[in-house]
């Protein structure tokens, strides 16, 4: 089916139209954030359940429709690889769906992985080979050529048809766990800019002393709001390793600022006085604040568990295809212990938490072929 190219609100409401008693709405978006803070969103591709697709030009048109649809519960918003489609949307319009499905997501029950790309999953599930010929355009340029539309046009085309291959062969079960999932990505907290927690990007900000985890603190808060105010990407009011050196040998003045590595001298000149200023603040308010980060450590009469523990983590990431790094000894207790942390939400819970729940309550283990057989709910519908 042809796509159809929308510059005005009256189009936009006439192409959303078909939702408004509810449905699938495919979604994928194209954006720059070479030069900016926030992402500037350049092109909205939608696609019905009918197979009807639309580009949408965001540099002319009022999005307000979509915010409209995509705010109906009547409305499943499918998107592949959500996170990064779901903060520009948030910031664009302060909107997100009130439904989602991640095709992504989906495709790891089916074993592949945690990071599947559609053109792979559309040429394993559907038989269609993509094309990356458009992959480096710049989508805010007008016009865009033939090429450039039909690429962005596959982005949304094969979106709904993979939905209903990966989703409906699910049981009940799977895709309730999916669905936790779903609704932790539209927590706007992910997608807010938050200055009180931008210092825990950063590396090695949890092992700093109080004094210096306070700075650290107050350091990231200022750069945050000043990148946002000036919409200018972070490392140019201030790179990581500069602001980590500044809190951890905060300088006495403003002459002394040449000597903080990665600080560049335009940086102090524009910057200079407000660094000098936050850090004097904090020293005048003195409240010494440090994250304690607990990291829990097994016991004697734990440390067989533990193991058997790694090895479902293990054995699970080879079948389904996802990293097992998240996994360590931290959040391993914390569920075999209070039920707590990653593993208790999600296909986290579904694939780990849930089956070491039943080991301990004494599920018998089975080894096949030398490789433990995890005792989960069954996913795949008979």
């Amino acid at each position: 089916m042809p796509m159809i190219w929308i510059s005005d609100a009256q189009s936009l409401e006439q192409f959303l139209t078909p939702l408004e008693s509810g449905g699938l709405l495919a979604l994928d978006t194209e954006f720059l954030r070479t030069d900016t803070y926030f992402p500037k969103l350049c092109l909205v591709q939608l696609a019905r359940q009918d197979g009807e697709i639309a580009l949408i030009d965001p540099l002319d048109c009022d999005l307000t429709p979509l915010w409209n649809t995509l705010s109906n519960p009547a409305v499943t918003t499918i998107v592949h690889a959500a996170f990064q489609d779901l903060e520009v949307l948030y910031q664009a319009g302060h909107i997100l769906p009130a439904h989602l499905a991640d095709t992504q997501l989906i495709a790891l029950l089916h074993g592949f992985g945690d990071r599947a790309g559609l053109s792979h999953l559309v040429d394993a599930l559907l038989g269609v080979q993509l094309t990356k010929d458009a992959t480096r355009t710049d989508w805010c340029r007008r016009p865009l050529h033939q090429a450039q539309l039909a690429y962005a046009a596959d982005d949304v085309r094969f979106l709904i048809p993979l939905y209903e291959k990966l989703w409906k062969p699910l049981t009940q079960t799977a895709q309730q766990a999916l669905h936790e999932d779903f609704q932790a990505l539209l927590d706007p907290r992910h997608y807010a800019g938050t200055p009180e927690t931008a210092w825990q990007r950063l590396n090695g900000g949890r092992y700093l002393s109080a004094k210096q985890q306070t700075l650290l603190r107050a350091l990231a808060a200022w750069r945050e709001r000043t990148a946002q105010a000036e919409n200018i990407p972070r490392r140019w009011v201030i790179g990581d390793d500069a602001l980590m050196a500044l809190a951890k040998r905060p300088p006495a003045d403003i002459h002394k600022l040449k000597n903080v590595p990665g600080l560049s001298a335009p940086q102090i000149r524009q910057y200079g006085e407000a660094i000098i200023r936050t850090i004097d603040e904090t020293f005048a308010a003195g409240e010494w604040k440090k994250e304690k980060q607990v990291r829990l450590r097994p016991t004697p009469a734990e440390e067989p568990l533990l193991q058997l523990a790694k090895a479902v983590v293990s054995q699970q990431a080879l079948r389904f295809r996802f990293s097992s790094g998240a996994f360590d000894t931290h959040t391993l207790l914390s569920w075999l212990r209070h039920r707590e942390g990653a593993l208790a939400h999600g296909w986290r819970h579904l694939l780990i938490g849930a089956p070491l729940e039943r080991i301990q309550q004494g599920t018998p283990l089975i080894y096949q072929d030398n490789a433990l057989q995890v005792p989960y709910d069954p996913l795949f519908k008979d």
